[in-house]
């Protein structure tokens, strides 16, 4: 059941990437079924947060957040950092989408120190990007570009190119407002 579970994820996230949402759905309930199915606790908090993932990317937020919270009681139980920090974070992105800046900003700083401290490079470089939205649409425009600068700086340390335009587009846009 475990290898099911996993290739069926594995699955999701490959339709998922190329667009083709209702393959990425199937699999991805097949794999969360058989890793809730074996007992893999892990593998089910990644499911959730996979599907908070999923729905938030198509913004369908008030989808996503149930399964980024059930992801972040189900890591802290583990103590998975990883997890943990980074279902914080899809969490925070939808405060932000909400407008609860305050909440969002909050919960964002929470993920940065966990990755900070369990050396999650990646993790940490999205913080920033998310810190720095954050702080772009309230008008902190000091904070906007030094958390986008971190960003940057983070993701070039890790040689992550996607994640170096993403902060790149965001240091145009917070130069464009």
């Amino acid at each position: 059941d475990y290898g099911a579970g996993l290739t069926h994820s594995l699955l999701s996230y490959i339709y998922w990437t190329s667009a083709d949402y209702e393959q990425g759905f199937y699999h991805l309930m097949e794999g969360a079924d058989y890793q809730k199915k074996s007992g893999n606790r892990e593998g089910e908090a990644w499911d959730m947060f996979n599907f908070g993932t999923f729905y938030s990317e198509l913004q369908y937020y008030e989808e996503a957040a149930p399964y980024f919270t059930d992801a972040i009681a189900l890591f802290e139980e583990l103590g998975e950092y990883f997890g943990l920090a980074s279902s914080m974070l899809g969490l925070a992105v939808i405060e932000q989408a909400h407008e609860r800046y305050a909440a969002a900003k909050t919960r964002c700083e929470r993920a940065l120190e966990l990755a900070s401290t369990h050396d999650y490079a990646d993790t940490r470089a999205w913080g920033y990007l998310i810190l720095s939205e954050i702080c772009q649409s309230t008008g902190d425009y000091t904070q906007a570009l030094r958390y986008a600068q971190d960003s940057l700086q983070t993701y070039r340390a890790t040689g992550d190119k996607p994640g170096e335009v993403n902060a790149e587009l965001q240091l145009g846009l917070i130069y464009c407002d």
